[in-house]
C-alpha cells in the first residue's frame, strides 16, 4: 500500500535539502544560529515525511537528516573559519600600519621638518636616517611575530615585546620612557620632564586590545610634541581618577601649531584616539594650553563591575 520515488527523485530530494543546509550556513553565519535553523528545518522535514507517509508515499528521512545536518554544519563552520583568518589578517595590517605611522613616519616626519633648517647638522641628520633605517627593517621582522603571536603581546621597536597582561601603570611608563628616547627635536630643549604617575589606572580594567589602542594614544601624543612643538620646555603626562571617569592629558609648552583649525585636524593619529576613545565609551579632545602649547585629553567613565576584575585580572 505504500508508494515510493524513483532513485533519481530520491537523489534529487537528498540533495535539495543538503543545499538548504549550505544556504543556511552561509547566511546565518553564526554556529548558535545554523543549529537552531537546523532544528527547526529538520523537524519540518519530519513533519513532512510524516505526512507523505499517511498518505501512502515512503521519502527518504534518515539520509536527508543527515545531508540537511552536515552540510549546513559543515559550511557553517568552515565560513566561520575562513571569516576569522579574514578578520585576523585585517587586524594585523591594522596593527601594521599604526605601526609603520608611530614608528618609521614619525621619524620621516622629523627629519623632513629639520631639513627646512639651515644649519641642520649633518651628524644629526645621519643619526635620524639610520635610526629610520632600522626601523623600516623591522617592520617584516614585527608582521611575522603578529601573524604567529597571540593577541596579549606587544611588539615594539627592536625586537622589544611587552606581554599586555602587565599592569597598565607599569606598561605606560614602559612606553613614555621609550618614547621620550627617541631622537626627536622636540624633546631637544624640554628642560622640565616630571615622572608621570600612572597609578590612578591601576583599578581601571581593559582587555588587550583596549590596552593596545591606550600605548598607540600615549605614544603618538608624545611624538606629536616631538616633532611639532618649537621651543617647548616643559612637558607634563598627567593621568588622574575622579569618581565618575579616568583622565590621561599629554601637555606642552611650545608653539608648533599656531592655526586654531589644526587642533581638530585630522590624521592616522587622530583616528587612533577617535577609535579608542569609541571602544571605552569616552571622549577624545586636542586644545589649546594657556598661555601656550597643547592638550592632547582622554577621558572614560569608571566602571567597577566585578566581572571585569575576573575577565582581566592582568590589569
Amino acid at each position: 500500500m505504500l508508494k515510493v520515488w524513483s532513485k533519481f527523485w530520491e537523489y534529487l530530494w537528498i540533495l535539495g535539502w543538503g543545499l538548504l543546509g549550505i544556504i543556511l550556513g552561509l547566511i546565518l553565519q553564526s554556529p548558535v544560529k545554523t543549529l537552531l535553523s537546523l532544528g527547526l528545518a529538520s523537524v519540518g522535514l519530519v513533519g513532512i515525511c510524516y505526512i507523505l507517509l499517511v498518505v501512502g508515499w515512503w521519502i527518504p528521512l534518515v539520509p536527508t537528516l543527515l545531508s540537511l545536518a552536515s552540510a549546513g554544519l559543515t559550511t557553517s563552520f568552515f565560513d566561520r573559519d575562513l571569516r576569522t583568518l579574514l578578520e585576523q589578517r585585517s587586524l594585523t595590517l591594522k596593527r601594521c600600519f599604526d605601526t609603520i605611522h608611530n614608528g618609521p613616519l614619525q621619524t620621516l616626519a622629523v627629519i623632513l621638518r629639520s631639513l627646512g633648517e639651515e644649519d641642520i647638522e649633518t651628524r644629526k641628520l645621519r643619526s635620524q636616517l639610520e635610526q629610520l633605517n632600522r626601523e623600516l627593517r623591522s617592520i617584516p621582522d614585527y608582521l611575522s611575530q603578529e601573524m604567529l603571536s597571540r593577541d596579549d603581546r606587544l611588539y615594539l621597536e627592536g625586537n622589544e615585546v611587552l606581554d599586555l597582561q602587565t599592569p597598565i601603570a607599569e606598561l605606560l611608563y614602559h612606553i613614555y620612557d621609550s618614547t621620550l628616547r627617541r631622537n626627536f627635536q622636540g624633546f631637544e630643549t624640554i628642560q622640565s620632564f616630571i615622572p608621570p604617575n600612572f597609578e590612578p589606572l591601576a583599578d581601571c580594567y581593559l582587555n588587550a586590545e583596549q590596552k593596545r589602542g591606550l600605548y598607540l594614544f600615549l605614544q603618538e601624543a608624545l611624538c606629536n610634541v616631538g616633532k611639532h612643538s618649537q621651543g617647548a620646555t616643559r612637558l607634563d603626562v598627567i593621568c588622574t581618577r575622579s569618581a565618575n571617569e579616568y583622565c590621561l592629558q599629554i601637555i606642552d609648552n611650545g608653539s608648533g601649531i599656531i592655526s586654531k583649525s589644526n587642533y581638530q585636524s585630522y590624521g592616522r593619529g587622530t583616528d587612533q584616539a577617535q577609535d579608542l576613545a569609541r571602544k571605552l565609551r569616552g571622549k577624545f579632545r586636542r586644545f589649546p594650553h594657556s598661555p601656550q602649547g597643547i592638550v592632547c585629553e582622554l577621558t572614560w567613565a569608571v566602571e567597577n563591575n566585578w566581572w571585569q576584575r575576573f575577565l582581566y585580572p592582568g590589569n
